[in-house]
């Protein structure tokens, strides 16, 4: 996500809110990389008073393990911490 300060200047100068729409990487990284990269995007966006929404739930990045019904710890503090 690059920074834009000057769209979240407008959001607030119009009372617009901004959905950052699904974010997240497929699991051709390892997932340390993956775990930093969601965090640094999710930050920004928080940074700036954007909303967000994670790709994705499960299997692909995984915050959660649908075979063992556990959090997946690495990507769960990328998005909570």
């Amino acid at each position: 996500m690059e920074r834009h300060p000057a769209r979240a200047a407008w959001a607030a100068a119009n009372d617009r809110p901004i959905f950052v729409g699904e974010f997240g990487t497929s699991t051709n990284a390892d997932t340390a990389s993956r775990a930093r990269w969601t965090d640094f995007n999710r930050r920004l966006a928080e940074e700036y008073g954007f909303s967000w929404g994670c790709w994705s739930f499960a299997p692909a990045f995984a915050p959660y393990d649908l075979e063992t019904q556990r959090w997946n710890q690495p990507p769960l503090s990328a998005l909570m911490d």
